[in-house]
């Protein structure tokens, strides 16, 4: 970490524990045994990345099931709303800040702050976005529940354990009702798309793909930062032994900071790239019309997961936590030994990773091979 990212992480880590300490000159907001049960006024911040938050949808789904009469809102940003425009079981949606803290972003963190002093919530429920915890606090919202042993903690009500960054997913953040005395059997998240947007997507199919029928493979290569990537010139090459092998054309997504990246791309029939020309609800419908989808540990792999599809995972060999998350994953683990001795869980020391790096052609299209050559029960169709 250069000395700008650690000057910056330690004035605002200085800051969380300044607005933390602000409790104590600010106005209490009501005991929690103020506000009527069940609650009518749900808020559940979600304002993390697109993978985290839909491992937190089982926490909404459930609440639906247990408080049927309440208002369920989703405090978001743009595309988390984007990505849950489908869902059923949410009633609202409140775009606010994605970090309460921002510098830069303090006006549209007062503006959000607003927003939620009006709508007099009765629970707040913190799953992606602890720093909201100060804002719900000086709304006034009588019950405010997030992780424990957070910065935030001392602005909560009711707390949930996330033991370790690693491993968590679903079952934990149902903590966050199993703190309020619901009963949460452990749930797969799932995600789905509203009519209009499958028909705009099949509009854009003809227009893009030429077809409406074909079967096709979704490839992802990318990672939040370069060292989770699969090497690019491999997805070329995949692409064109799938095209041979299945006779299926293969889609190449990707978020529009990618598209320097796919720009010296070879151009071929087997390949389309569509790198940084999606929206995030045509990415969805790209996927769920999918035959299979080929990524690495990222967003589009939890989306493939909640909406039911047959997915390879390029995982590294030290990031095994997602492996089993959905039922029709098959997950490829690159190994290197010297990552074992010399690099974290959580970071490594060479860009590409060397683990995601020693995934070659062969070990992919050997498990595409497989689920194609699966009985048709076991493979979702287009």
């Amino acid at each position: 970490m250069g000395f700008k990212a650690l000057l910056y992480e330690w004035q605002y880590r200085i800051r969380e524990h300044y607005v933390v300490a602000g409790r104590h000159f600010s106005r209490k907001p009501p005991p929690p045994d103020a506000t009527s049960w069940p609650p009518r006024y749900v808020a559940f911040v979600l304002v993390g990345m697109l993978g985290d938050t839909i491992m937190c949808l089982p926490v909404l789904e459930t609440a639906r099931e247990a408080w049927p009469q309440a208002r369920l809102c989703a405090v978001v940003t743009p595309r988390i709303q984007e990505m849950l425009s489908g869902a059923g079981f949410i009633d609202e949606f409140l775009v606010g800040t994605g970090d309460p803290l921002s510098i830069r972003g303090r006006e549209q963190a007062r503006r959000t702050q607003e927003q939620l002093s009006e709508r007099h919530f009765d629970v707040a429920v913190l799953l992606g976005g602890d720093q909201y915890a100060p804002l719900f606090y000086r709304a006034g919202v009588p019950i405010r529940v997030g992780p424990a042993a957070c910065v935030y903690e001392p602005l909560l009500t009711h707390t949930y354990v996330v033991d370790d960054g690693r491993t968590w997913g679903p079952y934990e953040r149902l903590g966050a009702l199993r703190a309020l005395g619901i009963e949460t059997p452990e749930r797969a998240p799932r995600l789905d798309l509203d009519s209009q947007a499958r028909i705009e997507f099949q509009r854009w199919r003809e227009k893009s793909l030429g077809d409406s029928n074909h079967s096709y493979v979704v490839i992802h290569p990318f990672g939040s930062a370069p060292r989770q990537r699969w090497p690019l010139d491999r997805v070329l090459q995949l692409a064109q032994r799938i095209y041979q092998v299945t006779g299926m054309r293969s889609l190449l997504v990707g978020g529009p900071e990618f598209r320097g990246v796919v720009a010296s791309l070879s151009k071929c029939q087997s390949l389309i790239n569509t790198v940084g020309e999606l929206s995030i609800l045509q990415l969805l419908a790209i996927i769920e019309s999918a035959s299979l989808v080929v990524t690495t540990d990222s967003g589009p792999f939890h989306m493939a997961g909640a909406l039911g599809k047959p997915i390879i995972g390029l995982f590294r060999g030290r990031r095994p936590e997602h492996a089993n998350r959905y039922p029709l994953t098959r997950v490829i683990f690159g190994k290197d030994h010297s990552c074992e001795r010399f690099c974290r869980w959580n970071h490594c020391r060479a860009e590409p990773c060397r683990q995601l790096d020693a995934l070659s052609t062969d070990e992919v299209l050997s498990e595409v091979k497989r689920v194609y050559e699966e009985p048709p029960s076991r493979v979702a169709t287009p």
